[in-house]
């Protein structure tokens, strides 16, 4: 099946907010809210599961690519129909075989497995999944090197 990540673009130097409510176990919903820049400026992860999941991918990235901007935080539905904590990194360079091998080692180094790795020129996907539950993709779209998304969720 064909996977799409969340290509967010806007054509202005505007930045621009969008506010969504998420709803909680409880019934109430909390609301995130989700910043991103076109002019491609740090941002800091919104949310428990973005910082945790910036925590452990940002270093491998760093490792990979050198230069790491956090530009884009928030919260979307995934494909498979969960909520998932969405982060875009502007990086130096798109995904190589060789750095999608050193993303998968480092990952893998940290408890994850992976079940997908496709690097193409149509576009990259890696997927893991760590103690059957807690799953975290990465990608790159073909139209959009040097811009990597990070999405992670919790699922069956």
């Amino acid at each position: 099946g064909a996977i799409s990540l969340c290509g967010c673009v806007s054509s202005d130097t505007e930045s621009t907010t969008t506010t969504t409510v998420v709803p909680t176990d409880e019934g109430a919903g909390t609301v995130e809210t989700t910043t991103s820049s076109s002019e491609d400026k740090e941002v800091q992860p919104v949310g428990a599961k973005a910082k945790e999941i910036d925590a452990l991918v940002r270093p491998i990235l760093q490792s990979a690519f050198g230069s790491v901007t956090l530009i884009d935080s928030g919260t979307m539905t995934n494909p498979q129909g969960y909520t998932a904590s969405s982060l875009k990194y502007k990086v130096s360079g798109s995904i190589t075989d060789s750095k999608a091998t050193q993303i998968t080692n480092a990952l893998e180094s940290n408890g994850w497995t992976t079940t997908m790795s496709t690097v193409s020129s149509d576009g990259t996907i890696l997927t893991f999944v760590k103690n059957d539950k807690e799953y975290l993709s990465i990608g790159e779209n073909a139209d959009e090197k040097g811009y990597i998304y990070v999405q992670a969720w919790e699922g069956e």
